[in-house]
């Protein structure tokens, strides 16, 4: 599963990723509030150009 060819965001890459499955998200920056409930590997082109930007809050 690739951001953005496969899902334009990482939000929708989550919530159709299946438990244990690995995403990967290319260059850019991604402003967006995720909510990650489920196990997944998520990784970065490089930790420079692909940023995930947000607010953190705990439940």
């Amino acid at each position: 599963m690739i951001v953005p060819d496969d899902y334009n965001s990482v939000h929708d890459a989550i919530k159709n990723a299946s438990e244990g499955q690995t995403m990967y998200v290319k260059s850019g920056v991604y402003n967006e509030c995720l909510i990650i409930n489920k196990k997944l590997k998520i990784i970065g082109e490089n930790k420079e150009n692909a940023v995930i930007q947000g607010e953190m809050q705990k439940s």
